[in-house]
């Protein structure tokens, strides 16, 4: 459950709104959470579009990625919080690339874990 919280907090951060905020009786978000209801994709969708530079795409797709899994409505298929940490490492690891411009993500992923290509 710790992980489909996480999720909603990436909801909240993504669509800067409250997730279900959309629901008229706040009573029932408890019954939508029951159901398998997930909070409206269209928010999603529309700070999608908003995202311009390639870093900003890359740093949205990896954390919708990760709000997507953490609120899987089958929590077997929830990441467990070590799997979670090294996809927030990976957004991280996208900054760093963006920032110092460099061409060849692979190899620099590769050379900052200690492997070779």
């Amino acid at each position: 459950m710790l992980f489909c919280s996480f999720g909603m907090v990436l909801y909240d951060m993504i669509t800067r709104k409250t997730p279900y905020s959309d629901c008229v009786f706040p009573q029932k978000i408890h019954g939508l959470i029951l159901a398998g209801i997930k909070p409206s994709k269209q928010l999603v969708d529309e700070a999608e579009t908003e995202a311009k530079s390639v870093q900003d795409k890359s740093t949205f797709f990896l954390l919708k990625t990760l709000m997507e899994v953490c609120t899987d409505n089958d929590p077997n298929l929830r990441p467990s919080s070590e799997k979670g940490l090294l996809c927030l490492h990976a957004v991280d690891e996208v900054n760093v690339f963006h920032h110092k411009k460099i061409t060849n993500l692979t190899f620099y992923f590769f050379s900052r874990n200690g492997a070779k290509e």
